[in-house]
């Protein structure tokens, strides 16, 4: 499918549409086939992300909302709905956060265990499918605080590219079968670079220290 949309963004002389490993799940086994391989059928097993945590059944419509606006895969109406419903939930864990009972606001209340939404001393009429992602968001904010928090890096990794046909072989200290598995697969960012299997984080540093002289070299 994605093949198939950035022949037709190709053509239209658009840039190449990409998933990314926090986005969807397609964006993982895509990743995985370029950077490790297979030799044999491969299953996309959701303990194969690293972000497990975002990448919920439940919130893939306003996860991947903006990329099926993009797209325009979904209907404009839908797209309305979504969206409305996805200021409902930001809107509702903002009053939870600013409104306050017995010295404490709703959201800490709510992070309580045991308790649910509908145990609130003030609530609204929420669509099932609105409260059920603002029980998730406000129950366990910290953890998805950090993980966003390790896409943010992983995201700043995937910044850092690389050349076009790359010899690794030309860069001192890397070791040689990490060379070789470099220049077989061709990674784009240092961020796929370190996904690759046989490139450890001594590799990877080394890496970083060769794009952060390049970069150098060009101002």
């Amino acid at each position: 499918f994605i093949a198939g949309v950035n022949a037709a963004r190709k053509v239209l002389g658009l840039s190449p549409f990409t998933l990314g490993r926090e986005e969807a799940y397609i964006g993982v086994l895509i990743d995985d086939l370029v950077t490790k391989g297979t030799n044999e059928p491969y299953r996309m097993f959701t303990s194969r992300s690293e972000h497990r945590l975002t990448l919920r059944q439940d919130n893939v419509y306003f996860r991947l909302l903006e990329r099926s606006r993009e797209l325009g895969l979904v209907e404009s109406i839908q797209l309305e709905e979504l969206t409305q419903k996805k200021n409902e939930i930001q809107s509702e864990i903002h009053r939870l956060e600013t409104h306050f009972h017995d010295g404490l606001s709703l959201a800490k209340w709510l992070r309580r265990p045991g308790i649910h939404y509908a145990d609130l001393v003030d609530t609204n009429p929420l669509d099932p499918e609105v409260l059920r992602q603002v029980e998730i968001e406000v129950k366990y904010e910290g953890y998805i605080k950090r993980e966003a928090e390790r896409i943010h890096q992983t995201r700043k990794l995937e910044s850092r590219t690389f050349p076009p046909d790359m010899d690794y072989f030309t860069i001192r200290g890397l070791r040689y079968e990490a060379a070789e598995k470099l220049n077989h697969i061709q990674p784009q960012s240092l961020g796929q670079a370190a996904r690759i299997s046989g490139v450890n984080p001594s590799d990877i540093s080394i890496l970083s220290m060769w794009i952060k002289r390049e970069e150098m070299n060009k101002k």
